[in-house]
């Protein structure tokens, strides 16, 4: 009988990046940022390193693989097929506030003790308001008008190429401009007409989107107005956000349906490059990619800030999946902690999913404001005080040089 050597420190090595990688993917593992007057330290450089391997180790070919993503095209009988009956059947399905299902981890996240659908933890006003996305999404009527109007402005899917989505109410549309006259003035970027669309959830912006001249999608292909947004109780805002991260899913779920690739985008974003070859050429194994989101609040990997989707079956079926979990949006208020909560799911596994480099898809805050270098892409202006953030670091460019000011400065 021939024996068999088994190099223990390889397979131990092995061993180790397969239960971080489960760490990492399962949300269990935080990176802490250690800051210093050089930068990064050693030590999050380690951990970044480190946390990269794990993420990406799936999305590596063994040599009996095939380099190409045919492997992704096979759908597994248990993985979910995207479901056009309503939130609540949906929901019944998923069992998101289940842990065996991928569920909480802790007290802050989908937490509902008396029912593993989160139904019953969720206010019925927030569940309404969640059921008319839900409804604009699968009304035959609105999603051909919809599709209708993304098929005349945008050329045929092509690999290499991809379509930018931003949704925004109309308090956003300044911070749109930044990102546009940044674009435009500073990298001199000429092809955003035909790789643009613009998602305005109020007739203000969609005014003041029209006029910037990129694809503007109406408001009325959701069917509802500003008003649709609103608590019925007392008709105060509820969190325009929601609304617009809603039809930002809707949208995502028509063009990866109509086979582009897409890349979700938050208005308060700049870009110090061109980021849409570099996602393309940098991941072409994934079926989902996104922005690193390094707080535990998320409570998972993915920063929805700034997403690349493509036409795969499982990115289909996870962006199908992920619009009813509008519901739990309007219930929890973080477009984050849902994203994270269906990634977590065990049907998602999967899906090949990998995370941007911190350093390249930056999330800005004074305290690491020197970490931009040549290398960075972008910039995400996360939390509060976003136009002095920019400002402060010399990447505010919504102003009198730009042709867009005249009109978006309207708002003011």
């Amino acid at each position: 009988m021939m024996s068999m050597k088994v190099q223990i420190p390889e397979m131990r090595s092995l061993l180790f990046l397969f239960c971080l990688h489960v760490q990492v993917m399962m949300g269990e593992i935080y990176i802490p940022t250690i800051f210093s007057e050089s930068g990064i330290s050693q030590v999050e450089k380690i951990s970044e390193a480190t946390t990269h391997t794990a993420r990406t180790i799936a999305l590596q070919p063994s040599s009996t693989e095939s380099t190409t993503h045919m492997e992704c095209e096979i759908m597994p009988d248990h993985f979910p097929r995207p479901r056009e009956e309503n939130i609540h059947s949906s929901l019944t399905w998923l069992q998101l506030c289940q842990v065996a299902l991928g569920g909480p981890l802790d007290g802050r996240q989908l937490l509902c003790p008396e029912d593993p659908s989160c139904i019953k933890c969720i206010p019925e006003f927030k569940m309404r308001r969640a059921e008319q996305m839900m409804h604009a999404h699968l009304n035959k009527t609105l999603r051909d008008a919809r599709r209708s109007f993304l098929g005349s402005k945008f050329p045929q899917p092509l690999p290499q190429k991809v379509v930018v989505v931003i949704a925004t109410d109309s308090r956003g549309m300044k911070l749109v401009g930044n990102w546009l006259c940044g674009a435009q003035n500073h990298l001199g970027l000429t092809d955003l007409e035909q790789h643009t669309l613009l998602v305005p959830t109020d007739d203000d912006a969609f005014l003041l989107a029209s006029a910037t001249g990129l694809p503007t999608l109406h408001p009325r292909t959701f069917d509802y107005a500003a008003a649709a947004v609103r608590d019925d109780s007392s008709e105060k805002p509820l969190g325009a956000f929601n609304g617009a991260m809603g039809a930002l899913w809707v949208v995502t779920n028509d063009l990866l349906t109509l086979g582009y690739n897409v890349i979700t985008m938050d208005a308060d974003i700049v870009w110090l490059k061109d980021p849409r070859p570099y996602v393309l050429d940098k991941y072409p194994h994934a079926d989902v990619v996104s922005e690193m989101a390094p707080q535990l609040g998320t409570r998972g990997p993915a920063n929805t800030g700034f997403v690349l989707w493509r036409p795969h079956p499982k990115t289909r079926s996870f962006a199908a999946s992920l619009v009813p979990m509008v519901s739990v949006l309007y219930w929890r208020g973080c477009d984050q902690l849902a994203f994270n909560s269906l990634l977590r799911h065990w049907r998602f596994r999967e899906m090949h999913y990998s995370s941007m480099c911190r350093l390249k898809f930056l999330d800005l805050h004074p305290e690491n404001a020197h970490w931009i270098s040549e290398d960075t892409v972008l910039l995400h202006g996360v939390g509060t005080n976003k136009e002095n953030k920019f400002r402060s670091v010399g990447h505010w460019y919504f102003n009198s040089t730009c042709k867009h000011y005249s009109i978006i400065d309207e708002i003011k």
